[in-house]
């Protein structure tokens, strides 16, 4: 490959994409991983408490946040 100035630009444009793609995947698991320990402390808090707990119910939530975060971060994308 020639070194020219667009090429250099191209490269540098390259490499900005890819660290925005990885700092959104970074994102997607951060923030899946806080809403799916909010869902299972409050399991956790329901349980405490005598309150019946649906293991069901709770993946059934533990997909839907991770889901909406993904969601989230492909339609800023």
């Amino acid at each position: 490959m020639e070194l020219n100035v667009e090429n250099v630009v191209g490269l540098i444009v390259t490499a900005v994409a890819e660290i925005v793609a990885t700092a959104a995947v970074v994102a997607i698991v951060a923030n899946a991983a806080a809403a799916a320990a909010v869902v299972v402390a409050a399991a956790i808090v329901d349980f405490d408490a005598g309150v019946g707990v649906d293991l069901d119910e709770i993946v059934a939530a533990v997909v839907d946040v991770v889901v909406a975060e993904v969601v989230v971060v492909v339609d800023y994308l």
